[in-house]
């Protein structure tokens, strides 16, 4: 959670025109799914992470897909990104307002 401790940080310094699009609850959203798909992808292809610790010590995760697999879906969910966002920044540029 330092990125969200970071983001209010600068918020309370006055900086946040550096970063106008982001709020509070933005930041914190993308820190929990960053955090948490990272344990996740981290959980199929890593025999030492235990992701439901303290629970269980047990990686159920382990294996279900195959490693070329999630490199692959990895990639492909980065180029639609990319594209979802090359696509909003020229549709802002040429003064749109639909997403």
């Amino acid at each position: 959670m330092g990125i969200v401790a970071a983001f209010w940080l600068l918020r309370r310094v006055g900086l946040t025109r550096l970063l106008p699009a982001l709020t509070p609850r933005r930041v914190t959203l993308g820190a929990l799914l960053g955090a948490w798909s990272h344990v996740l992808l981290d959980s199929v292809m890593h025999a030492d992470i235990q992701p439901l610790q303290p629970l269980s010590a047990a990686n159920g995760l382990l294996g279900l897909v195959p490693l070329s697999a999630l490199h692959w879906g990895c990639l492909a969910c980065g180029v639609v990104a990319m594209a979802i966002a090359g696509i909003r920044y020229l549709l802002k540029r040429s003064g749109s307002t639909k997403p």
